[in-house]
């Protein structure tokens, strides 16, 4: 090889270079893109924790209905007991007066 063909040392101190300022920037650029993962996960997790908050407000909402419907809208069993009563007694009277008026006429 003659000298012209061969690398100088200014060459190699040129190619050196490059190649840190390459490193430096890969390194810079590994750590943008941990923050920026690191940005994306707590976004994550804000989310997901709002939307948990908005979830859990929203059941207790419900269940809030659902307690005054409860209370409101239907009957407890110690206050439809003499109903019941009543009407189990009213329907047991019908009943032997037919049982009765059919023995009646079989007997006849």
């Amino acid at each position: 090889m003659t000298e012209d063909m061969r690398p100088r040392e200014e060459d190699f101190q040129r190619v050196a270079r490059e190649a840190a300022r390459n490193a430096a920037e890969l390194v810079n650029n590994a750590a943008i893109a941990a923050h920026n993962v690191t940005v994306v996960a707590a976004t994550a997790a804000n989310i997901l924790a709002e939307s948990n908050a908005v979830d859990i407000r929203h059941m207790q909402k419900d269940l809030d209905d659902i307690k005054k419907l409860l209370e409101c809208k239907f009957v407890r069993e110690e206050t439809f007991s003499p109903v019941r009563i009543l009407v189990y007694g009213q329907t047991g009277l019908i009943l032997i007066a037919v049982v009765g008026a059919i023995v009646a006429l079989v007997l006849r």
